[in-house]
């Protein structure tokens, strides 16, 4: 981290965007998928949010540094349970309706790629793969059903 006033600039970003499961603080340079994006506004703080087909590799969620809402992470908790790293975490938020957005001046470098938390079999198309795919459908029907109830009692 090399700068100060980015957690108070994250807060304001995340209350305007209800379906932002993370505000992340690397720079856009770190993932050049972002260059493209266009910048937006909230209450002076400038940020951007990934297009749709960004989603595709990236998601809905990162364990990269960032602010976060524990409303929205007890929707999917314990992500210990959920095998595979940030990506299939990721998939999870990304089918809740969740996005991420970053802020436009980064707060923090990424350490390298080498330390991810990446899993190598999400690459390729095994069983283990498809039957965590499947889990975790299951576990977002539970939810949205747990959802249902709740509303309307």
């Amino acid at each position: 981290f090399f700068r100060t006033g980015f957690i108070q600039e994250s807060f304001i970003v995340l209350n305007a965007l209800p379906k932002a499961s993370v505000i992340r603080l690397t720079s856009r340079e770190q993932d050049r998928s972002l260059l493209k994006t266009s910048i937006q506004e909230t209450n002076g703080i400038r940020f951007c949010q990934p297009q749709s087909n960004y989603y595709k590799a990236h998601h809905g969620y990162t364990y990269n540094p960032g602010l976060r809402r524990l409303v929205d992470y007890k929707q999917v908790a314990p992500l210990s349970k959920i095998k595979g790293g940030d990506a299939e975490v990721g998939v999870l938020f990304l089918h809740l309706g969740f996005i991420t957005a970053h802020l436009e001046i980064p707060a923090c470098t990424h350490i390298g790629w080498e330390q991810r938390t990446h899993h190598s079999c999400l690459k390729k198309k095994t069983v283990a793969n498809f039957l965590r795919k499947k889990w975790l459908q299951l576990r977002l029907t539970k939810i949205r059903l747990l959802d249902k109830v709740k509303k309307s009692q």
